[in-house]
């Protein structure tokens, strides 16, 4: 009997918790906005510099993960901005592993995808899940 509700708000919080928990192992102290406005989950803090964290959870689809790279409020909803976060950290629902970014590479795209199972032919361009593990 499943006991945890199935949405969206539920796994987004269990990511934000392993993601919290991994960043905590590694030795990051680890900071949370007192709000859900904020435009990022998490500050890590390495004892030198802070770095902001936005989170997200995905289900493993056509052998990828697909990261919309936009924030949505009630009311509204934008793309991703320069100074919102540093570290895009992804966390795949299907095998519980997290994938972090450098928000350099990938600012200026609407989306992300992460292949979990690389597709034949040309991968040059093509970004691997395995490739941005956080281990």
């Amino acid at each position: 009997k499943k006991y945890v509700r199935d949405n969206s708000k539920t796994k987004g919080d269990i990511a934000e918790l392993k993601v919290a928990a991994l960043f905590a192992e590694k030795g990051y102290f680890v900071s949370r906005p007192l709000t859900d406005n904020a435009p990022y989950d998490l500050i890590v803090d390495n004892g030198k510099t802070l770095k902001k964290v936005q989170v997200k959870a995905r289900i493993k689809r056509r052998g990828r993960l697909s990261v919309e790279l936009f924030t949505s409020m009630t009311n509204y909803s934008r793309r991703y901005e320069d100074n919102d976060f540093v570290l895009l950290a992804v966390y795949s629902i299907d095998c519980g592993r997290i994938a972090v970014i450098e928000w350099e590479e990938i600012k200026g795209q609407s989306s992300l995808i992460l292949w979990i199972d690389l597709p034949k032919g040309n991968i040059n361009r093509t970004r691997s899940f395995e490739q941005y593990l956080f281990l």
